[in-house]
This record gives C-alpha cells, sequence and structure tokens, in this order.
C-alpha cells in the first residue's frame, strides 16, 4: 500500500476519518499522493469527524479531498504531517456542515507545508475567526482560502479582512459579504465605520492570550 499513490473512497459509509488513520510509521515512505472521501452523490456522505494526526505519515499528499460530507469540527491537530514539504496541499471541505466555531485555534499551523483551503457552500459559516485563520494565513505567505459561493457575514467580527485587506488580498480570494437576503458585495464596498479598531484589537488580543495559554494544554500528543 506503500506505494498507491491515488485512493478513491468515494460513495463510502465511513462516518469517521480515526486518529493516525493510516496505522503507524511505515519502514518505507507513503508516496500517497491524492486522496478522496468526496461523496459524488446527490445526499451528502457521512463522514462527521476528522481525528487529529489522521493523515501524519501522509507526507506526499497533495490533494485531500473532504467535500459534500457532514464534518461539523476539525481538531486542532487533525492536518499536522510529520514531515515538512514545499509542495502545496489542497484540502477541500466545501458544502459540509462547518461553522464559524467549526475549527479549533491552532488548526493547518503544524501542517510543515503550505496550504490551499477550500471552504465553498458552507452556509453556516458566517464569518472567519481572526483568531484561527489570521494566524493561519500569516504563518505562510502561498497559504490559500477560497470562499466561492460562501458570502459571510461582514459584521465587526469580519473587519479583520477588511483592515488587512493589503495583505490579504492574494491570499483569501472571493470573499462576498451579505447584504439582505439575497444580495452580497465584495468586502471592499463594506463601511466598517461602527467597528472600533481599538476596542476590536483589545478583545483579539485577550483571546489570543487565554486561548494561547488553553491552547498548550490542548495539543495533542503527536503519534510515535
Amino acid at each position: 500500500m506503500v506505494n498507491v499513490e491515488k485512493i478513491l473512497l468515494n460513495r463510502n459509509r465511513l462516518r469517521s476519518i480515526p486518529t493516525v488513520a493510516f496505522g503507524k510509521k511505515p519502514e518505507k515512505q507513503f508516496r500517497l499522493k491524492e486522496l478522496n472521501f468526496n461523496g459524488f452523490s446527490s445526499k451528502n456522505g457521512h463522514i462527521k469527524t476528522v481525528g487529529n494526526f489522521a493523515f501524519y505519515y501522509l507526507n506526499e499528499l497533495q490533494y485531500l479531498y473532504l467535500s459534500h460530507q457532514r464534518i461539523n469540527f476539525l481538531p486542532m491537530n487533525a492536518f499536522d504531517f510529520e514531515q515538512s514539504s514545499n509542495k502545496t496541499l489542497y484540502i477541500y471541505l466545501g458544502n459540509n456542515k462547518l461553522n464559524s466555531s467549526s475549527f479549533e485555534q491552532g488548526i493547518f499551523l503544524n501542517s510543515k507545508r503550505p496550504i490551499h483551503l477550500e471552504l465553498y457552500w458552507n452556509p453556516d459559516l458566517t464569518y472567519l475567526d481572526e483568531n484561527v485563520f489570521k494566524p493561519f494565513l500569516f504563518a505562510n505567505e502561498q497559504n490559500r482560502i477560497t470562499l466561492q459561493d460562501n458570502p459571510l457575514i461582514c459584521d465587526c467580527r469580519s473587519y479583520w479582512l477588511f483592515r488587512d485587506r493589503h495583505i490579504l488580498s492574494k491570499r483569501i480570494q472571493n470573499v462576498l459579504c451579505k447584504i439582505g437576503p439575497k444580495q452580497t458585495f465584495p468586502i471592499d464596498l463594506i463601511s466598517f465605520n461602527k467597528c472600533s479598531k481599538s476596542s476590536h484589537r483589545t478583545d483579539s488580543n485577550s483571546d489570543d492570550h487565554n486561548d494561547s495559554n488553553n491552547g498548550s494544554n490542548r495539543l495533542g500528543r503527536r503519534p510515535n
């Protein structure tokens, strides 16, 4: 199995991807480049959870398809890898049950490679938590997020995307804001005058401090 480069598990009945899903460290390096769990049917698949270090020894992985499932939470170490790589990993999470609290703080930060994150068609994902996604986008200038067909509610929780837009313009794509039940506008056209910059940053820094202290206690134990 270590020589397999592509695995298709579409239309499976898996309900979870467990911790260290591909077992202990192999004697020979896995060559797997594409892992596809996509449903490709009229109904979404059954996967709801992804365990910590699920793909840890798949160091050559470049395409991970987890779209069209029922995933509603992703733990901090779900996408950690054993070794570093300069090759971009594309993670497809479109059309799931993800919301703005579904991503544990610190996720993606120990992937050790550039990541392109596809988050299209997650209607409950109404804003991107600054404490989760700003560290990810600033960790590697090649990291990307695509929000195709996933407009946000652009209140003060989304202010950081506007504030740092000159840095983030190439790193996060298709950011649209919901205006009313049907209208959307690019975030550049939205007024954030009501958002107090000083209080927002103070709150954010306070959250960062508290969460970083808590996060150190939540760090998963790496596989042997």
